[in-house]
């Protein structure tokens, strides 16, 4: 585990990814005395979602190209299974609130309008949100289930393996030193996005100060009240 109070700088504050349990930390560990900057680079300019894709945070880490990534519950074993990476995981720094904030994703399992056998589609629905159902899901020790009884189950999966899941689990079951949100929803979307992404490559490719996001808000903030 990372130390309680670790500052919020952009050496820690890696990469989110938006996911159906909380984002947290994962990195190798290293001998002690030894040091590594934390960095994960992304190829810089528009339209780049792919080179992202085909070159993910766990690809990098496994690669030795990275020290530490923030990532998805679901990528958890991917991490924990990479040949040669002795891997811990770790909560979220502390935010300006005082808290430690992780966002979650929340699925839907939905009946079509078009389904041919509606009321089929019904009973298929209802079974998946059952704990019936999600403790299958959870037993295989692969996501973080919906229910706590799946989850649980996942837990106990993990623990068989050596995982320790704490980091994810506790942003959910703490809620005095913890806080989640949802997958934040704008107008002017691809806009917003237009704006950010390159600054915070800056700051993850280039050690651009992160104080530059200070005008990146501003202008986001423009659009918004336009």
């Amino acid at each position: 585990m990372l130390p309680e109070d670790e500052p919020q700088t952009k050496e820690s504050l890696l990469m989110t990814v938006a996911s159906s349990s909380p984002p947290s930390r994962l990195r190798p560990r290293r001998a002690e005395g030894a040091t590594s900057k934390l960095k994960i680079r992304e190829a810089r300019g528009a339209g780049d979602d792919g080179a992202l894709a085909a070159n993910p945070p766990n690809a990098q880490m496994a690669a030795g190209k990275a020290a530490t990534a923030f990532d998805g519950a679901w990528l958890l074993s991917t991490y924990y299974g990479a040949k040669g990476l002795d891997v811990g995981t770790a909560r979220t720094p502390v935010g300006p609130t005082g808290k430690r904030a992780t966002m979650m994703n929340g699925l839907a399992d939905s009946v079509s309008k078009g389904a041919r056998n509606k009321a089929g589609a019904r009973k298929r629905v209802a079974y998946l949100a059952s704990d019936a159902c999600q403790t299958v899901v959870g037993r295989y020790g692969i996501v973080f289930p919906a229910t706590r009884a799946g989850t649980k189950a996942a837990v106990a999966a993990y623990e068989k393996r050596g995982v320790d899941t704490t980091a994810f689990t506790q942003p959910v079951a703490d809620k005095k030193d913890f806080t989640t949100f949802s997958f934040p929803i704008t107008n002017y979307a691809a806009d917003v996005y237009a704006l950010m992404r390159p600054a915070m490559q800056d700051l993850y490719a280039n050690d651009a100060p992160v104080s530059g996001l200070d005008e990146t808000n501003s202008q986001i903030n423009v659009l918004l009240h336009q």
